[in-house]
């Protein structure tokens, strides 16, 4: 981390683990609790435009931590798939997939008519051993 470049005004908080989560009623923002090593509380609360933001981010952060943590280009966190559920998209051609972790983790993908075949074409016989292998 460039310590260096942090913004002297902003607050700092070291947290080392997540608490809670709260979200607003009307949905329009979400709270996230924190608390540090010491035990003091923080709370985050973010809009959820920031929430989907955020979500499109952390795959990355997570992925550049873990390489750099290892000195392995090649490492990634992955999951172990614990179902998936595909479903038509309401007013579209295309397909909700949605993959799923043991402990609930969701996360869910549009699928059109060529994702659709491209995946299955991947997977018959013994073509998924021509994708590409991490090194």
């Amino acid at each position: 981390m460039n310590v260096a470049g942090r913004d002297s005004g902003a607050i700092e908080f070291d947290a080392a683990e997540l608490t809670t989560f709260d979200v607003a009623e009307d949905g329009s923002v979400a709270r996230i609790g924190v608390k540090d090593a010491s035990g003091r509380c923080a709370s985050l609360t973010l809009p959820v435009e920031c929430l989907s933001a955020l979500l499109m981010t952390l795959p990355q952060m997570v992925k550049v931590a873990l390489q750099c943590r290892h000195d392995d280009p090649s490492v990634r966190l992955v999951y172990p798939l614990g179902g998936y559920s595909v479903e038509t998209a309401r007013g579209s051609d295309q397909v909700i997939l949605t993959l799923a972790t043991p402990d609930g983790f969701e996360v869910a993908f549009a699928l059109t008519a060529g994702h659709r075949r491209e995946l299955i074409d991947a997977f018959q016989d013994d073509a998924w051993r021509a994708l590409g292998r991490v090194q």
